[in-house]
C-alpha cells in the first residue's frame, strides 16, 4: 500500500491512540500498476492499492478497505528495477489523539512490487 509509511495500514483495532500498529492476523491488498517505457531503461508507472490490516480474519470487512494512488519512475538497474513511488491516500483518517493521518508516502526499492 504506497500511500502509507511502512506498517502504518490498518482498522483502529490495529492501531494504537497515536496511529502506531500493534498488529493483526489478517491482511487484504489488491494491487493495480501500469508501466510505460519512457527512455532506455527509464519507465513511468501509475497505480492504484486497496486493502487493510485486521484484528483476524474474522474481521475481515470490504467496506473497511482503504485506497491509495499515486505515480512513480522505474529505472531498470544491473541489480534489478530501482523504484521511486509517491503515493497518496484516498481518505485520510484522524487517530484517537486528535492527529491527522499524513495525505502522502514516499517509497523507495529495489525490486518488482509484485
Amino acid at each position: 500500500m504506497r500511500g502509507f509509511a511502512q506498517d502504518r495500514l490498518g482498522e483502529m483495532a490495529t492501531l494504537d491512540r497515536n496511529g502506531l500498529p500493534t498488529g493483526g492476523n489478517a491482511l487484504l491488498v489488491f494491487n493495480g500498476e501500469v508501466r510505460v517505457a519512457v527512455w532506455r531503461g527509464l519507465a513511468a508507472a501509475a497505480f492504484m492499492d486497496a486493502g487493510n490490516v485486521f484484528l483476524r480474519v474474522s474481521n475481515l470487512d470490504v467496506g473497511a478497505v482503504r485506497g491509495a494512488a499515486g505515480f512513480g519512475v522505474r529505472y531498470a538497474s544491473p541489480i534489478g528495477p530501482i523504484r521511486v513511488d509517491l503515493g497518496f491516500k484516498l481518505d485520510r483518517q484522524r487517530f484517537a489523539n486528535g492527529t491527522r493521518e499524513g495525505r502522502t508516502a514516499l517509497h523507495i526499492t529495489v525490486g518488482q512490487a509484485f
